[in-house]
């Protein structure tokens, strides 16, 4: 349950994590030219569906009752499904937190059915949608949002997915600290426990960086990782002749977290690649620490 429902624990810290990067220009991201990249790939079948306020719980896993919230299908062919837990024969809330449920990983589209990795199905029809975990399949009235596709200009960059690229440099300038480590959960929570924050590193092994995705259709920028655990935060312009936006995560408290993190993010090309650096500053525990990462696009 820890472990599903790593949001909770993580959040602040899972943003904390991974992203960042104080990529000086670097040969890109100078002018508005070096910012506008081709169409992505699946823009046409992505959508943000917000589910109604009641209806339906869905039995997860057989054993979880799980009221839907969003379904993020994303333009880098990943998924993001969030919704409550609510109590149930075999699982209720014991905390405030624990009543987050996340799910995400890639999908697949044929005809209208959505096949989503490690969930199930997702029927689109219109304004209602069935989903199906290979019990009984469950239908809702709901908003579907597809975002346009991009004109010209820097919005082409913000429909796309994006996947870690390089090492994670982390800093803890109150300390003097700093180091380059893999983009992994357990790594940061090491360096970091290790200079004095009270974390248990065993928490977050195995938790990996695997993709970022930008949604126009409702600002959403969502941190996903191998695990299929996801985080979700919001995004917002700074400067769209220079592809650069501002981006927030949602603050939340836990027995191992307590903290924030924004950041900035600018695109630029480099070769033949397209890439974007994400500069971060979190704030943890009391303690603060910056984050530099760069990504490169999904394909």
């Amino acid at each position: 349950m820890k472990k599903t429902l790593f949001l909770t624990a993580l959040a602040g810290f899972a943003a904390l994590l991974c992203l960042s990067c104080n990529k000086p220009d670097n040969g890109g991201g100078e002018t508005g030219k070096d910012v506008v990249f081709e169409e992505p790939a699946y823009l046409d079948q992505a959508a943000v569906v917000t589910f109604p306020s009641t209806g339906t719980s869905l039995n997860v896993d057989k054993q979880k009752l799980v009221k839907p919230e969003k379904l993020l299908l994303m333009e880098s062919g990943h998924y993001v499904f969030m919704g409550k837990l609510v109590g149930s024969a075999s699982y209720a809330p014991t905390k405030a937190g624990d009543d987050i449920f996340i799910r995400s990983g890639k999908y697949t589209l044929s005809n209208k059915s959505y096949r989503l990795d490690g969930f199930g199905t997702a029927e689109i029809s219109g304004d209602k949608i069935i989903i199906d975990m290979g019990g009984n399949p469950v239908s809702y009235d709901v908003n579907v949002n597809h975002p346009s596709a991009p004109s010209t200009g820097v919005e082409s960059n913000l429909v796309r997915g994006w996947k870690p690229s390089g090492k994670v440099k982390i800093s803890i300038p109150s300390k003097g600290f700093s180091t380059d480590i893999e983009p992994s959960l357990d790594a940061v929570a090491g360096f970091l426990h290790d200079h004095g924050v009270s974390i248990n590193k065993e928490d977050y092994a195995g938790y990996q960086v695997a993709f970022i995705s930008l949604s126009l259709a409702d600002n959403t920028f969502t941190l996903g990782f191998t695990n299929k655990g996801a985080y979700v935060g919001t995004w917002k312009w700074a400067d769209k002749n220079a592809g650069k936006f501002t981006y927030s995560f949602q603050q939340y408290g836990s027995e191992l977290i307590n903290g924030s993190a924004a950041g900035t993010v600018k695109f630029y090309k480099e070769g033949s690649s397209n890439k974007c650096d994400f500069v971060m500053e979190i704030s943890a525990k009391g303690v603060s620490a910056n984050l530099e990462f760069a990504l490169v696009e999904m394909k």
